[in-house]
């Protein structure tokens, strides 16, 4: 469910809108250029996440019901779990240390949050006679990445700072994404990629003749 939301859904309304609103000369660039920076932002985020994870080894809130502890152990003495874990479920015992960054947070704000930075450019959400709607549009997006990522300490397995971890390294590969591919969404020509940007300015250029 995780990438229908934060993958499959970004893809469906960037496929639709492109065909909507764009010009029809650029249609198939635009929609191939949007597409490949959520996939590449998406794919990212996910590798990065996976490898923090590892890397971190933080025990989720749950821990000590997945380890199932013997009897006696001390409270007051570091243990380790190899010494003290009775269970048998040793992939959801490993799975317990796994809990930064947390992986619905970051890939939800990979996906959700680029398209709200798409649809501001293409929607042209700042320039004057855009109304709250246009803005509304572009809120949504990220607005459900939130709720997914909050959604997530619901069953006591993630702690708050996973959610916040996983935010920043969503928002980060996102917005750095879609500044490689779009101008930013204040600037006048925000709905066209950037390449396509300097190509118009090229062929636009007339170059003075020396005197």
């Amino acid at each position: 469910m995780l990438f229908l939301y934060s993958t499959w859904v970004p893809l469906v309304v960037i496929a639709v809108v492109s065909v909507l609103i764009t010009r029809p000369a650029h249609k198939l660039y635009v929609t191939y250029i949007s597409v490949l920076g959520l996939i590449i932002s998406v794919f990212t985020t996910s590798i990065v996440t996976d490898v923090l994870k590892n890397f971190f080894g933080r025990h989720r809130p749950d821990f000590l019901a997945r380890c199932v502890p013997r009897a006696g152990v001390p409270r007051d003495v570091l243990v380790l779990a190899k010494d003290v874990c009775t269970t048998d479920d040793l992939p959801r015992l490993m799975d317990g240390f796994r809990t930064t960054p947390l992986g619905h947070s970051s890939l939800s704000f990979a996906g959700l949050f680029f398209l709200s930075l798409w649809l501001s450019g293409q929607l042209a959400v700042t320039r004057p006679q855009a109304g709250a709607f246009r803005w509304a549009v572009t809120f949504l997006p990220t607005l459900g990445a939130a709720l997914i990522a909050l959604s997530r300490t619901e069953d006591y397995r993630h702690h708050f700072i996973d959610v916040f971890v996983g935010l920043c390294i969503g928002l980060l590969f996102a917005t750095w994404l879609y500044l490689r591919l779009f101008p930013s969404p204040t600037e006048s020509a925000s709905y066209e990629p950037r390449l396509l940007n300097v190509e118009e300015i090229e062929a636009n250029y007339a170059p003075v003749e020396e005197v």
